[in-house]
């Protein structure tokens, strides 16, 4: 992880360029970040003071416990606790918000008590939520040497060897543990909401999608049209000027003459002879069971 802090520039613009939708969103981000700052506020105040009783006591036991086993481990905290606490968590999360308000005001922590009234480029947010991430993973790597270092001087307790000063030790490293899971709850969720800011400042919220609406008829479902509405509709569309057509009084009459035959049920024209054929239907009459197929249940 790089040690040099250089975020791009803001490039503020007013805050009445942005879409007035995503008003709403911007204030409960900047919420949040608030009340992260606030947590890591009260983590690392606690943090340095365990790390400053780290130091002291890593100088006195330095060169009497040197070569021991579990010395290594407690120099390996103490650099990666060191390193986190360089970081300045706290600073970062104040420059989000600056980058909120009038760069050229005088009070600023006054300013952050108002309403905003500029927001930063998307490239500023997503330098700060890459910084975030970078800060989560070193966080991850402390907690994972503050584990070893525990489980190291608890087996050094066992020899009852400098138990004072091992039990101290533990006792740091412990606390300092605590403290590290802690601010990788906070840092997650202030890279989230650095997400989101990302997102609001890009316009990349999802747009709703439009209603398909079906259009053209159904000319399957639709229902066969009457041949003499047919008739009427084609006929209405001539008019009398053209003698290519007949008019409807000159047109034969036509008509359709069926009869539903009772027994079948098929419209027949009138004369026509159909052949019926009845089939006698036989009804299969069951054997009387016997006491035989009453006992197996034939």
């Amino acid at each position: 992880m790089s040690r040099l802090y250089r975020p791009p520039p803001t490039n503020q613009r007013p805050r009445d360029t942005l879409d007035q939708v995503l008003h709403l969103p911007v204030d409960s981000a900047l919420k949040e970040l608030k009340k992260c700052r606030n947590q890591f506020k009260v983590i690392l105040a606690t943090f340095q003071d365990e790390h400053h009783i780290l130091e002291r006591l890593y100088y006195k036991g330095k060169n009497q416990h040197n070569s021991a086993l579990f010395w290594k481990r407690v120099a390996e905290t103490r650099r990666y606790c060191s390193r986190l606490y360089e970081l300045d968590l706290g600073k970062l999360i104040d420059d989000v918000q600056l980058s909120f308000f009038d760069a050229n005001t005088a009070n600023k922590k006054k300013a952050l008590k108002g309403a905003w009234t500029y927001y930063p480029d998307p490239k500023f947010v997503a330098y700060m939520r890459n910084r975030l991430e970078l800060v989560y993973n070193l966080a991850s790597k402390t907690h994972a040497r503050l584990t070893q270092a525990y489980r190291s001087l608890s087996l050094a307790m066992q020899s009852g060897a400098f138990i004072q000063y091992i039990v101290l030790l533990v006792a740091i490293v412990s606390r300092m543990d605590i403290l590290t899971v802690e601010l990788l709850a906070g840092v997650q969720q202030a890279s989230f909401t650095l997400r989101q800011l990302y997102d609001i400042l890009e316009k990349l919220a999802p747009l709703p999608s439009p209603e398909i609406v079906p259009q053209g008829l159904d000319i399957i479902n639709s229902a066969p049209l009457d041949p003499s509405a047919l008739d009427c509709l084609v006929l209405g569309m001539i008019t009398p000027e053209t003698n290519a057509f007949r008019t409807p009084n000159s047109l034969p009459s036509v008509t359709h003459k069926f009869s539903l035959h009772r027994d079948q049920g098929i419209p027949t024209q009138a004369g026509e002879v159909v052949d019926i054929i009845k089939r006698k239907r036989t009804r299969t009459k069951t054997k009387k069971k016997d006491e035989i197929d009453d006992i197996f249940s034939f």
